[in-house]
């Protein structure tokens, strides 16, 4: 339980200390919205597609989730406490295994921000030299 405490506090974490600020200095200002608002739409829309149909597949074809008719209340303590495990450990590999691919391919940012930043601090030369001339 103190792990799942954790998890969920600190899930947010990433996006604002990591993505937001790199996003914030290599995306022009007049696209800021846009590409929060694309990056966050997909984000949702692969969790709601995927993270349901993903916790049933994994708990029932992988960790053993023996389907019954039975009220919780009605089942055996060991056929619940059986389809507790499944869920718990389908949960957690249902988070946890994207968070780990999202900071490996966060961690590879250090490849790319500097030539991006260079990019974005060009554009933004650019854009001053045209309005000056104007």
């Amino acid at each position: 339980a103190g792990c799942f405490l954790m998890l969920g506090c600190l899930s947010g974490w990433p996006h604002v200390t990591t993505l937001r600020p790199i996003l914030t200095d290599v995306v022009s200002q007049k696209c800021h919205a846009t590409v929060f608002a694309v990056i966050y739409a997909c984000g949702a829309i692969v969790a709601g597609l995927l993270a349901v149909s993903t916790v049933d597949v994994l708990s029932q074809q992988f960790l053993g989730y023996i389907n019954t008719p039975l009220p919780i209340s009605r089942m055996p303590d060991a056929l619940r406490h059986h389809n507790q495990r499944a869920l718990g450990y389908s949960l957690f590999i249902v988070t946890a295994v994207p968070w780990m691919v999202s900071v490996c391919l966060l961690s590879l940012l250090h490849v790319t921000y500097g030539r991006d930043r260079q990019k974005a601090d060009d554009r933004q030369v650019a854009i001053r030299g045209e309005v000056g001339e104007k």
